[in-house]
């Protein structure tokens, strides 16, 4: 059943033409100079100067870096600013 419950799901994101990052509740990082904005996340595990964590709808991902600074954040959206060296996910 959760086979067919996903191609069920595909093919209604399809007809709809709806984005399928908000139908699959898929994160959205832009990253632009040294600024990231991170989208559909769930919480903020760590918050440091080098070291952030946070826990997206499908995994973590963590931040490395100098002077990070969460600027803004709401439910949905967060923007980091700071001198980003790495930007890895865990499932």
């Amino acid at each position: 059943m959760g086979k067919k419950y996903q191609h069920w799901k595909e093919n209604v994101v399809n007809a709809l033409e709806i984005p399928k990052d908000l139908a699959w509740q898929d994160s959205i990082l832009t990253l632009t100079g040294q600024q990231l904005c991170v989208e559909n996340y769930r919480s903020i595990l760590c918050y440091q100067p080098e070291y952030l964590c946070i826990q997206l709808k499908k995994g973590r991902m963590k931040i490395y870096g100098k002077g990070l600074q969460i600027t803004y954040y709401t439910r949905e959206e967060m923007q980091i600013t700071g001198w980003i060296r790495q930007i890895s996910f865990e499932h």
